[in-house]
């Protein structure tokens, strides 16, 4: 049998409220607190409202500024319609009036570079959403894409111009 003071095996247990006094102290307001906490830790009305998910942790507008080797070409990350990022290029002088999106995938563009020539741009996208990341090299004037490296079981490391 079990009594309320003692374990099992008949040794006496230690008692919570005798060996700390603040426990008789505090005992009575943790159950006020369990019971009606709800009502007592309400939120007031005069705080401002809550900042919706969809603000925090929604893609940037243009995000990831770079500009060409030769200067002429601004290229950012904008997210379209569907909320995927892709490159978008524009004449620095004007970049919100001549924009236009030199990508379009079904998968967010996380990574993109500029190449050496500063008429191509590179970019690393995960197609299948798998992990396989494919190297991309797209013609900033024809838009043509080109894929340089990827396939089953590629990754990259890290790519870069020398810009020397």
């Amino acid at each position: 049998s079990f009594s309320f003071g003692r374990c099992r095996r008949g040794v006496q247990s230690v008692d919570a409220y005798r060996r700390f006094p603040v426990m008789k102290a505090i005992a009575p307001l943790l159950l006020v607190l369990t019971v009606f906490g709800g009502r007592l830790l309400k939120r007031p009305e005069s705080l401002a409202p809550l900042i919706p998910r969809e603000v925090l942790f929604a893609n940037l507008q243009r995000t990831s500024p770079q500009i060409s080797g030769d200067g002429s070409i601004l290229a950012y990350l904008n997210p379209d319609r569907k909320g995927n990022l892709n490159v978008v290029v524009a004449n620095p002088m004007d970049a919100l009036q001549s924009q236009q999106f030199v990508t379009r995938g079904s998968r967010s563009i996380e990574h993109f570079q500029w190449a050496a020539d500063s008429k191509h741009i590179l970019y690393l996208q995960d197609d299948d959403g798998d992990e396989q990341w494919v190297l991309h090299s797209v013609d900033v004037a024809s838009k043509e894409d080109v894929v340089v490296m990827g396939g089953a079981n590629s990754s990259v490391e890290a790519f870069w111009t020398d810009r020397r």
